[in-house]
């Protein structure tokens, strides 16, 4: 139960980590600007993408090469696009690509017809990189860092509630006796005990969903 917990919690606060691999806005199926964080076949990849892809709705998010792919598109043929980790949130993503398309319409609010592949590269780059490496503010940060104490904090507690009722089920067993039926009976307590330590818990739990859901208005208002 405790491992089980740790896995949960640990997997709720890593969506705030969202690592993004790689970034990239692109005009009427052409780059024009890219970001990798490592090297890799990004650009064949959103290349590959593009040419099959069926752009309708203003949100896309699809699964390649162990990456997600989020596209946001804009009406006139700007789409803001990053890759990050297979288990990224949504929310996050496309808050964070609503920002890159807006720095890049005010810095480019009138659009050629046609463009050569990558030829804003040297003009829109730092920009773009600054966007995806910094997309936290210091508020936000702290808020982050609040979180995974919260976590380190119900985590211990849950560690010494159960190691001290082990310690108090192993006196009672002895003081009262318990033979042939003693592993099953205390199998039952731990689970009614975890039970227990989940209600009283609990409040935590809400608390923490509750400030998740701020930080996500919070972001999208950014």
């Amino acid at each position: 139960m405790l491992k089980y917990l740790h896995r949960k919690t640990t997997l709720f606060f890593g969506l705030f980590k969202m690592e993004i691999e790689y970034a990239a806005i692109t005009y009427n199926r052409v780059i024009l600007v890219q970001y990798a964080h490592n090297s890799g076949d990004f650009d064949l990849i959103i290349n590959e993408i593009l040419s099959k892809l069926s752009i309708e709705a203003p949100r896309s998010m699809f699964d390649q090469e162990n990456h997600r792919f989020f596209l946001l598109h804009n009406s006139d043929g700007v789409n803001a696009i990053i890759a990050s980790s297979i288990n990224s949130d949504s929310s996050i993503a496309f808050g964070l690509l609503e920002e890159v398309l807006r720095v890049f319409r005010n810095s480019y609010p009138v659009l050629k017809s046609t463009y050569e592949p990558f030829s804003l590269q040297s003009d829109f780059e730092k920009q773009l990189k600054r966007l995806v490496t910094d997309r936290f503010s210091s508020k936000t940060k702290k808020i982050i860092e609040n979180l995974e104490e919260t976590q380190g904090i119900m985590m211990t507690a849950l560690e010494n509630e159960i190691m001290r009722g082990d310690l108090l089920n192993e006196v009672n067993y002895k003081a009262i006796g318990i033979t042939d039926t003693a592993s099953s009976f205390r199998r039952e307590a731990q689970a009614v005990q975890l039970q227990v330590l989940f209600h009283k818990y609990r409040n935590y739990i809400v608390t923490a969903g509750i400030i998740v859901i701020l930080l996500v208005l919070l972001y999208s208002l950014i």
